[in-house]
């Protein structure tokens, strides 16, 4: 048997830069959001910063403008 493969889309949290591709925003908007109004959940395992794709669009979709509600 083989193990999934190594993509965003299995992976339980990505680094900020495969988040900042999935999401389009770029590696600096998170880097400020972290530091600032932390819209977007994230992990710190020691230095390191992680992020679950399923919660970031969760919380992107709770900023949500407009449209029918």
């Amino acid at each position: 048997m083989h193990p999934a493969p190594n993509t965003a889309g299995t992976r339980l949290a990505v680094d900020e830069k495969t988040l900042a591709e999935a999401i389009g925003m770029s590696v600096a908007w998170l880097r400020k959001d972290r530091s600032g109004a932390r819209i977007v959940p994230f992990y710190r395992l020691g230095s390191s910063v992680r992020y679950s794709i399923d919660r970031v669009r969760e919380a992107l979709d709770k900023q949500a403008e407009g449209g029918a509600r």
